[in-house]
């Protein structure tokens, strides 16, 4: 699922359901002046399934496919933090690259993660329906600019243990 959370001077995202699928139906925020940000955009529920129970995960990747209007080189990702099982932001780890997104989201693609996101991931904690990642973009002091998201995916690395083997299995939820 897709929430918004936010109140405030922060603006707020239209279509926030848009990223559920890349279809270049987008995501949208604009900002007004510099120096702002967004509300969270909260994307829970990958319905990833086919890990096996004695899988054991070893990395978390979010893919993001966001852009900003032509040529402004002002919007920013601010906050992008793990969120677990309804539970909120793991708050002590931003995995913000703080650059400025690219004007064509297939080629600028954002991804965030390839690890553990420093915490202790259990499969149980992947496959939960709360399960996911909070994004918070900005402007820099650029000034103005809109934001574009058209879809957010996650992919789960996992390693199966056999007698002597371990089988790596990947995950994708687009």
């Amino acid at each position: 699922g897709v929430v918004v959370i936010g109140s405030g001077q922060n603006v707020n995202w239209a279509n926030p359901t848009n990223v559920e699928v890349a279809d270049n139906s987008f995501t949208t925020c604009v900002f007004a002046s510099g120096n702002s940000s967004s509300y969270r955009l909260q994307c829970t529920n990958f319905n990833i399934n086919g890990i096996p129970s004695a899988a054991t995960i070893n990395s978390v990747t979010f893919n993001i496919l966001a852009k900003e209007n032509a040529g402004d080189d002002s919007v920013i990702d601010n906050e992008i933090f793990l969120v677990l099982d309804n539970s909120g932001l793991i708050s002590n780890f931003n995995r913000s690259l703080g650059s400025v997104w690219g004007t064509d989201p297939h080629t600028q693609s954002r991804t965030y993660g390839g690890d553990l996101w420093n915490q202790s991931l259990t499969l149980g904690d992947v496959l939960a329906s709360g399960f996911g990642i909070s994004v918070k973009a900005g402007t820099n002091s650029n000034g103005l600019g809109e934001a574009y998201i058209d879809a957010i995916s996650c992919t789960i690395c996992a390693n199966i243990y056999a007698e002597n083997a371990s089988i790596p299995l990947f995950l994708d939820s687009s």
